[in-house]
């Protein structure tokens, strides 16, 4: 026989009566769908239509007549006697299933129940202070001031409790029980914030170059290099600048110690102990022939959110006249404790020439025609406000957040001929010395 051929016809009807071949087998037919009937279902009967003229019917201006208003008489609703009201039931107490808390708790009952009385309010209890110091700086300044506030001094090691204050007073980072601050169960307070690095002189330069990027240095820094590790280049830029003088900072040194003043860029090789070498600054502002330089305080009260204040310092004075060719260091350096190292100044010395407030310093600039009344708070302030404000946005991805970190910061500014703001450097921990009664006043 020959074979068989079906139409498209065909194939629907086997497909209709033994399904779809598969490997499998053959699947089920699919059922067949018929219209629905809706003859089978009887009509709903018809409402008959209203007259035209008839109440209630469409008239012919097709206009709807407006049903008349009837007046209800008002409800007498009368209070229940506060005797017919029925007690509020208070849902049952349960015991808190946090372990810290004592108190019953009022079970969920899905509805606030309305507060009766006064709010309470928690009276603060009587927290413990006490302090540990481990500075050589200011340490009696800084006991006599804790002491003032309520706090005693304890040892280091000692056990506390959540009503204990504890407050760490270091000179140093590396001092700091950062640990104990994030750990503890007592409350922690220590003068210091973990990851800020331009208190360094190597951070700062850090800082800076990242800011600054290829526009480095920006206005208010000095052109400069990181030794040993920067040498090459530092040689390249001073070749090419020969009238530039160089300073040379080292990286650990503190109150002006290490400082020297380069004769020639040569002298800084790869043995250089670590440092910086920073471009010196030429034409400095001068107060009868003598050099000066500013000291500002920054406080960072608070970490997250970061609160910072500002407050003018005094002015530092050199005791020598000023000579840009001089190689003496006293000359070109400001610092405190150099200049009384040198000179043998007294006391007396630092509070009538090395020292100077802010405003005998505005007054003398008045008197010389350079500013105008106001020139401090007006110009001054806001401009070193900015710098900080930059250094600080800076070295944020690097500060660490901690509850109870602050720290004071002396920020060393040089002023130029033309009254420009220059920032040396950031202290980490300025002096807490207290040798005159303006100083004592002040810090």
């Amino acid at each position: 026989m020959g074979a068989m051929q079906l139409g498209t016809n065909s194939l629907e009807t086997l497909r209709g009566i033994y399904g779809v071949k598969t490997k499998k087998g053959f699947l089920p037919p699919a059922p067949v769908l018929r219209p629905r009937d809706f003859s089978e279902y009887p009509k709903p009967p018809e409402i008959p239509k209203p007259p035209p003229n008839a109440p209630g019917g469409v008239s012919s201006a097709r206009t709807c007549p407006t049903p008349p208003l009837i007046e209800l008489p008002s409800p007498d609703v009368t209070p229940a006697p506060q005797s017919a009201r029925s007690p509020v039931e208070r849902p049952p107490m349960r015991t808190s299933s946090f372990p810290c808390v004592d108190k019953k708790r009022k079970a969920h009952t899905g509805r606030r129940s309305p507060r009766s009385g006064p709010k309470k309010t928690s009276q603060p209890r009587d927290l413990k202070k006490v302090f540990i110091v481990h500075t050589r700086d200011g340490q009696q300044l800084v006991t006599h001031t804790l002491k003032e506030k309520g706090f005693n001094k304890t040892k280091v090691g000692a056990s506390y409790d959540m009503g204990t204050v504890v407050m760490q007073w270091v000179e140093f980072q590396r001092h700091a029980d950062f640990r104990f601050v994030a750990r503890a169960k007592c409350r922690c307070l220590v003068n210091q914030v973990q990851g800020l690095r331009f208190t360094t002189k190597s951070g700062l330069l850090d800082i800076v170059k990242g800011m600054c990027g290829y526009n480095f240095p920006p206005p208010w820094f000095p052109v400069t290099f990181d030794v040993p590790e920067d040498t090459l280049n530092f040689r390249a830029y001073a070749s090419k600048h020969p009238e530039t003088k160089w300073i040379y900072k080292p990286r650990a040194g503190a109150c002006g110690r290490g400082i020297k003043l380069l004769q020639r860029y040569d002298q800084v090789n790869s043995s250089t102990q670590p440092g910086v070498a920073q471009e010196y600054v030429t034409r400095p502002s001068l107060i009868h022939g003598r050099k000066y330089d500013l000291r500002m305080y920054c406080l960072i009260a608070r970490t997250d959110p970061l609160l910072i204040f500002y407050r003018n310092g005094f002015a530092r004075r050199s005791l020598v006249k000023y000579a840009e060719d001089s190689c003496n260091m006293h000359v070109h350096l400001t610092n405190l404790a150099q200049q009384k190292r040198a000179s043998k100044a007294t006391d007396n010395d630092v509070a009538n020439d090395m020292v100077w407030t802010m405003e005998q310093l505005e007054q003398y600039l008045v008197d010389e025609g350079q500013v105008q009344p106001g020139w401090v708070a007006g110009r001054l302030a806001p401009q070193i406000k900015e710098i900080m404000l930059q250094l600080f946005q800076g070295s944020e991805p690097y500060m660490k957040r901690l509850h109870g970190c602050f720290q004071l910061l002396g920020v060393d500014i040089l002023l130029t001929r033309r009254l420009e703001p220059i920032l040396m450097e950031v202290n980490g921990a300025p002096a807490l010395h207290t040798s005159t009664p303006w100083l004592k006043e002040m810090k």
